[in-house]
């Protein structure tokens, strides 16, 4: 479930688009398994999975604009908080693309 708000906004002579994101995820199967492997040559091995998070929140801002009629760029950031172990990933992109 989650809530994105966009607007565009006047940036010196472009007008790029701002948007915010706020998403709420909630794993229902969260029990994970080992993952067992074999290797050529006869090499066997197993790794314990790890339980998912029981909620996680995905927060993101990211402006974007039209640079030509055939040119678009955009850079975004995101930040994934769980709850299980407090563990935490962040994102950053750039985009740039073209039209052809």
């Amino acid at each position: 479930m989650g809530l994105s708000l966009s607007r565009p906004v006047q940036l010196f002579r472009l007008r790029p688009v701002a948007e915010l994101q706020a998403e709420w995820r909630h794993e229902f199967a969260r029990k994970s398994e080992a993952v067992s492997a074999t290797l050529v040559g006869g090499g066997r091995f197993a790794t314990p999975g790890r339980d998912l998070a029981a909620d996680g929140l995905l927060l993101g801002v990211a402006l974007g604009t039209r640079l030509t009629d055939r040119l678009y760029g955009g850079l975004s950031y995101s930040c994934d908080l769980q709850s299980a172990g407090g563990a935490t990933s962040h994102s950053l992109n750039l985009r740039i693309a073209a039209r052809f």
